[in-house]
């Protein structure tokens, strides 16, 4: 598994985005653009098509990604994290769909920005995620069961960076509307279970009338459940060693919570999705890092109260429309639980400890099978988010110049926080009907241009934006300091021809 290179060894002054490159790295990639022989055969995938002419940068992106499966699929763990499972599904709806690879490269090239705080390489992010949109919104115009799933894989990726409220729920939307156009070759879909069980929100019984008494009296736990796990969090903080990384993580963990319970009275939706950008990165994050501390168990442990965290947000603030990955951790909660008993230890020495980590995951555990018996009480998400429209992208409410033929959702916000993305040419989400000057350039024809003369201001957050816990930058969570903006903003993307991305040098102030 990648991880940040010695102090000694990292460059003095960013000439270009931080990958992570090793020398062990460097090879690899160099022989796959030798042989074309993809490094991870593990990962079975069926073709390697969907690499031929990427540029070395975008194959260290991949590279990344695989790098984790393996890491963890090597010790039983691909189902224990939200999103590693998938990798290779996500590899394989890339085959001739560049816009999915642009939105994996834009994943990994995120990821890699949370551990290195390298303000080009979520510049680098910035400029996949910009392809990815424009390809996405031409599929969508043309809808079909062969590209039906290649535009899930996207959405999903993309909904999982995003950033703005608004974005993230028209992408959500258009998920479900996809979903619903698809019931006529939706078995053999290789995203349409996954989305129904793991992406989309779950129904809320409690906003039904036909609710029975057993079920109100279930969900009257609700409203406690953020403050139930804070306050589980809390002993698990004080079951941890002092000063360990995972103790400074359940640390930074309680704080957010604190933060967000105590937005839920003041702020609506579209201001609590932006309080929990933190919380979400994290949720992504931080479990790869913590399975290099000091116990697997007791790593384990606190992934399970992470997790739950999120669950419980969803299910106290319903509004947020399981933006916290609720619907994603109630079977990882569960993966866990079962890890953890599976891995418990029969000698007397150990016994003590184990009954303690049994103790400690009844709060995760309760709550996963709470939200469960909820699923179970009410109606399937497809009656709740049916729609009668036959075209996957016609809607009700248009947008200003849609047409009913076209996709369209209710108001035009950027998929970035930053208010000055429309000069940058970046689409809102492609379920909006919008012109782009943004040119359909392929991504295999991009090259990344490490060197660049322009320097880089800041005053706009990033997609995982959000100041570090505490000020600092501990070393289960990197410092997320704001994303860049550019002094002459139609330079900071490069769309046309083969010029590709543009890095710049970063000034040091910017760290200040």
């Amino acid at each position: 598994m990648d991880s940040p290179p010695p102090a000694d060894d990292a460059p003095k002054s960013p000439k270009g985005p931080d990958l992570l490159w090793t020398p062990g790295i460097e090879a690899d990639i160099d022989s796959w653009l030798h042989t074309g022989a993809f490094p991870f055969p593990e990962m079975g995938l069926k073709s390697y098509v969907q690499f031929q002419g990427l540029s070395k940068p975008d194959l260290r992106l991949v590279h990344h990604l695989a790098s984790v499966y393996r890491d963890l699929q090597r010790h039983g763990l691909t189902h224990c994290i939200m999103w590693v499972e998938k990798i290779p599904t996500f590899l394989e709806a890339a085959l001739d769909h560049d816009f999915v690879m642009s939105a994996i490269l834009a994943f990994s090239a995120t990821h890699i920005a949370w551990m290195t705080s390298s303000l080009e390489t979520k510049n680098l992010a910035y400029y996949h995620r910009g392809i990815a949109l424009n390809g996405l919104h031409g599929a969508i115009g043309n809808f079909s069961e062969k590209n039906s799933d290649p535009i899930l894989a996207a959405s999903i990726l993309l909904s999982w960076q995003a950033s703005d409220w608004g974005g993230w729920s028209s992408l959500m939307q258009g998920i479900s509307t996809v979903i619903s156009s698809m019931d006529a070759w939706k078995r053999t879909s290789r995203f349409a279970l996954y989305v129904e069980n793991s992406i989309l929100p779950q129904p809320r019984t409690f906003n039904r009338p036909s609710v029975t008494s057993i079920n109100v009296a279930a969900f009257s736990e609700d409203d406690r459940s953020l403050q139930d796990c804070i306050h589980t969090l809390q002993g698990l903080h004080k079951f941890l060693s002092a000063n360990s990384q995972l103790r400074t993580c359940v640390e930074e963990i309680i704080h957010l919570g604190r933060e967000i319970e105590a937005a839920y009275a003041a702020l609506p939706a579209r201001y609590l999705f932006e309080k929990l950008q933190s919380l979400r990165a994290r949720l992504l994050w931080m479990p790869i890092s913590l399975f290099k501390a000091e116990s697997f168990s007791l790593s384990l442990l606190v992934i399970s109260h992470l997790y739950a965290m999120g669950l419980a947000i969803d299910t106290s603030i319903p509004e947020l429309n399981g933006a916290a990955f609720g619907a994603l951790t109630t079977a990882l909660i569960d993966e866990i639980d079962h890890k953890l008993r599976s891995s418990g230890s029969p000698t007397a020495q150990h016994s003590y400890q184990d009954q303690r980590l049994e103790a400690m995951m009844h709060f995760p555990r309760e709550l996963a099978s709470r939200t469960r018996f909820h699923q179970l009480s009410v109606v399937t998400t497809s009656e709740v988010l049916q729609s009668d429209q036959q075209n996957p992208f016609e809607f009700q409410n248009l947008g200003i110049n849609s047409t009913p033929s076209t996709p369209a959702f209710p108001g035009a916000y950027p998929l970035f926080s930053n208010p000055s993305t429309e000069d940058l040419n970046i689409p809102p989400s492609p379920f909006l009907l919008q012109t782009y000057s943004l040119s359909p350039i392929s991504r295999r024809a991009s090259q990344l241009n490490e060197h660049s003369s322009r320097p880089l201001s800041i005053h706009h957050r990033s997609s995982f934006g959000g100041s570090s816990y505490g000020g600092g930058s501990p070393s289960c969570s990197p410092s997320y300091s704001p994303a860049p903006t550019f002094a002459d903003e139609e330079q900071a993307f490069h769309f046309g021809g083969r010029t590709g991305y543009h890095g710049g040098f970063v000034s040091p102030t910017v760290w200040a």
